[in-house]
């Protein structure tokens, strides 16, 4: 059937039923949008429906953006127009402990067979399909179901789409309160000011665009004159902080590598697309900021949620990640009983499984809240690969976690910063620059170089002075802590830059997940690397990327 917003805003002003508005306000509003944004030139990239069979209800956590937990609906993308967020399918409420109970049993017999477990939350900018489509190959790929050898990956799914976070900015949210909860506001207010909602961010963005014109412009000249910024990035200065952070072990970020000839078909073309970016910029700042706030609320819901009937009272409902490292906390009890160490005699012969945790993007959000609120469960490897959370985030929620886990270590991956600010998206129509670009140049404002992204190498190297100060400051709470101790636990593994690196290490900010991210041979820059990638080249390449 086809619909029309003009007939469903007029049929709704003649005679308004509230429960016919909040029963189709998903649906319609999402197709109101829709419109709005083909008509303001909305542009995204998506992948071919598959079949994602069927998951197991104990193998992946899947939240919705009011964090709700959601049943794993295997097939969702088989329909290109049906959305799993749509869908009735919800947990209960009541029934969402038993749940996150079950995902942790299932954590636990895969340790107790002797696996390394590794949980994995993505990153934003996710489209729900692509997301899902993400964990159904990771599960079965390249051939078939993963084999017993192989870490067991646990996703964490979250709605962090664009599209859905600007729908939520331009119809429900208001100023922290979600017009779909009973007594947060009128749904057919929010959709009846959605207009205003579009002008605000539309006069935005042209009062913005001289100031996002200098940014990208400065980000430009970066990009075409490396001469200048491998100066500034190799300075001496950054790479003796990091020889004095790990004592002189040498373990010098790849970025100070000898720089391979790419060509210049990507600088050409950057400068010929530079007139349409110069309209493209300001769109993104005005449309991406309020999308980003979004996304952002649903890092915290995530943990906390407000009550959906505040008619009913003030009492605020434990998030699914909430329950979720309660339930970690318990299978780190479990880990260290003698249960469990007398079933794993007969199964492992080098090591103990590994409880590892992986965060891409926003989801390094996600994760160095999990570590703050939840300090009793262990990981033994933390992984944040181009983090989108503040380098404040890793001095005051990671590295207290380490200074209470003496065996944990901490590995920080950023792409090299010529590919950060170099970065081509949508046909080279959007400014250039990675996401975490984008981040600290347009959608948030930082006070200082602490308040930037942590996944950019440009901002945690220049930070390691801040980072020894907490690490000395840890050190005075511990009595058996020693700042050496946890700088030696700190890794920053920067990937090279060129064409002999090019199908076998990320180049871009979204290439990460595309990697065996899982494997230590990826991650730790004390070892030989192995990299392939799932999607281009699966043959892994072994090669010595570090000096």
């Amino acid at each position: 059937m086809n619909f029309s917003p003009h007939a469903f805003l007029n049929s709704n002003l003649k005679g308004i039923d509230m429960k016919r508005i909040l029963k189709m306000n998903t649906h319609q509003c999402n197709r109101v949008l829709f419109l709005c944004m083909t008509v303001l030139g909305f542009t995204g990239c998506g992948t071919v429906p598959k079949n994602l069979g069927t998951f197991e209800p104990d193998s992946i956590v899947v939240v919705d953006g009011r964090g709700r937990l959601m049943q794993p609906v295997g097939n969702a993308g088989q329909n290109r127009y049906t959305s799993l967020w749509a869908m009735k399918s919800t947990v209960p409420l009541d029934r969402e402990e038993k749940y996150v109970q079950a995902v942790a049993e299932n954590i636990k017999r895969q340790l107790e067979d002797g696996r390394d477990v590794v949980v994995y939350i993505h990153g934003g900018l996710n489209l729900q399909r692509t997301s899902m489509e993400r964990a159904a190959a990771l599960r079965d790929w390249p051939t078939g179901p993963r084999s017993s050898s192989e870490p067991y990956i646990l996703p964490i799914n979250w709605q962090s789409s664009l599209y859905s976070s600007y729908r939520d900015n331009l119809f429900f949210i208001r100023e922290g309160k979600d017009y779909r909860d009973r007594g947060g506001g009128s749904v057919l207010w929010g959709v009846l000011t959605s207009p205003i909602v579009l002008f605000r961010d539309t006069v935005g963005m042209v009062g913005s665009a001289p100031y996002v014109w200098e940014r990208n412009m400065a980000n430009y000249l970066v990009g075409a004159f490396p001469s200048t910024y491998e100066d500034r990035i190799s300075d001496r200065t950054l790479q003796d902080f990091y020889f004095e952070w790990h004592q002189g072990q040498g373990h010098l970020p790849e970025s100070a590598l000898p720089d391979q000839k790419t060509g210049d078909l990507g600088s050409l073309l950057s400068t010929v697309f530079t007139p349409i970016r110069m309209v493209s910029s300001p769109f993104v700042r005005s449309f991406g900021e309020p999308a980003w706030d979004i996304m952002r609320r649903r890092t915290t819901l995530m943990f906390h949620r407000p009550p959906f009937d505040l008619h009913a009272g003030p009492e605020w409902t434990e998030g699914v990640m909430s329950k979720l490292g309660a339930q970690f906390v318990e299978v780190t009890h479990h880990m260290q009983t003698e249960t469990y160490k007398s079933l794993l005699e007969d199964k492992t012969e080098d090591s103990d499984p590994k409880l590892i945790l992986v965060c891409h993007s926003m989801g390094a959000i996600i994760g160095s809240k999990l570590l703050r609120l939840y300090p009793e469960m262990k990981f033994d490897d933390i992984v944040f690969m181009g983090a989108a959370c503040t380098v404040r985030d890793v001095g005051e929620y990671v590295l207290p976690y380490l200074a209470k886990h003496r065996e944990t270590e901490f590995f920080n991956l950023t792409l090299h910063p010529k590919n950060e600010v170099r970065e081509n998206n949508w046909l080279f129509i959007a400014p250039r620059g990675s996401l975490l670009v984008y981040i600290d140049n347009m959608l948030v404002h930082p006070d200082n170089l602490l308040d930037r992204t942590a996944g950019r190498y440009e901002n945690f190297a220049m930070s390691l002075p801040y980072l020894q100060e907490e690490a000395e400051r840890l050190a005075s709470r511990y009595a058996d802590l020693t700042a050496d101790d946890l700088r030696k636990r700190v890794y920053l593994r920067t990937f090279p830059y060129g064409r002999n690196f090019e199908t076998y290490v990320p180049r871009k900010h979204g290439h990460f997940s595309q990697f065996n991210f899982w494997q230590r041979s990826f991650y730790d820059p004390t070892a030989t690397y192995i990299g392939f990638n799932l999607k281009e080249n699966p043959t892994p390449a072994i090669m010595r990327i570090t000096p």
